[in-house]
């Protein structure tokens, strides 16, 4: 077993030390992660989260879990939603990541009930104007209303999570599903 074990560490090129070595950064790393998440650093999460996983080792849920809450605190919610995933569909490495991959397939599936991945896109000629005729009460969902009003008008186009609901443009109605697919929109 221990030779197939370092045949497969010489086939993808790593000696063992440096696989060794990679592993206690990813460790390191995983508990600087924890510590910034109690504080609520999110800015340090999140960049401590993308330098672990640089190291393209295996991780555990709830270090996914943490980048997705940084990625939420800062508004990235299709972000959010892909590390999730990723949290979601790791291994489990220890009874504690259960409890981790339980919640973030909780959350997942509530996010994925809430919001609709959309692709907007205002032909020129039409006014650039996203409206939402009932605005929800949560600020996480009105902000991304408000950011996707901003690109819209501004680039005439958006892709990205919106609240699942019905929208307008330049006097054209269009409904956000909660499916798993990309929903286009043109307005021509």
């Amino acid at each position: 077993m221990r030779f197939l074990v370092l045949g497969m560490v010489l086939l993808l090129g790593l000696s063992p030390p440096a696989l060794a070595i990679e592993n206690a950064e990813a460790q390191r790393l995983q508990v600087e992660l924890q510590r910034l998440t109690v504080r609520s650093a999110w800015k340090g999460v999140e960049r401590t989260y993308l330098r672990v996983v640089s190291l393209d080792v295996e991780l555990p849920p709830s270090t996914h879990l943490m980048g997705a809450q940084a990625a939420r605190a800062e508004g990235e919610l299709i972000v959010c939603m892909d590390r999730l995933e990723l949290a979601v569909n790791a291994e489990d490495l220890g009874p504690d990541e259960e409890r981790a991959k339980l919640d973030a397939a909780n959350q997942f599936e509530h996010m994925r009930q809430r919001y609709g991945k959309v692709e907007l896109k205002v032909a020129s000629g039409r006014l650039p104007a996203l409206v939402r005729f009932e605005m929800p009460f949560a600020p996480e969902e009105r902000d991304l209303i408000v950011s996707a009003r901003d690109d819209v008008r501004k680039d005439r186009e958006y892709k990205g999570l919106l609240p699942v609901g019905v929208y307008m443009i330049d006097g054209e109605r269009f409904e956000v599903q909660n499916t798993d697919v990309w929903q286009a929109f043109t307005i021509e």
